[in-house]
């Protein structure tokens, strides 16, 4: 199963995976040591398809527990074509958790404050997996 079709880098001379992540991949990325916050990037990055910038810019406001499903959508809506997505069960359970100890708006905050990037902590989760050029 392929969740991503290139390497995750806004880089365009980094060297790019040929296939997206194998499901041993995804499952060794999930279980490596890395923090919360970071484990529900990648989550929501796996399960939506989002870019890094459509994950870490989600609002509680757009995740809707009762239709089962995530608003990737910001503004009015005309700008970029950001998806509303279905959870599955994976999706559900990691922001259910998240919005327990929430203390902003975002969904994936760190001290108090969203996130810009989570390029340091997913590297990070990366080696702690044991995987390359991902």
């Amino acid at each position: 199963m392929r969740f991503l079709e290139h390497a995750i880098s806004n880089d365009p001379a980094s060297p790019r995976r040929k296939n997206g992540l194998q499901r041993a991949e995804v499952r060794k990325l999930l279980d490596a040591e890395c923090e919360f916050h970071v484990r529900l990037a990648i989550i929501l990055k796996l399960t939506t398809a989002a870019r890094a910038t459509a994950a870490l810019e989600l609002t509680w406001d757009r995740v809707d527990f009762e239709r089962a499903q995530v608003n990737l959508r910001t503004g009015s809506g005309t700008g970029k074509g950001r998806a509303v997505v279905p959870m599955n069960d994976s999706l559900r359970k990691a922001p259910t958790e998240a919005r327990d100890a929430a203390l902003t708006d975002y969904v994936v905050e760190w001290g108090c404050k969203p996130l810009k990037s989570i390029k340091k902590g997913f590297a990070r989760a990366v080696r702690n997996a044991g995987l390359e050029d991902v």
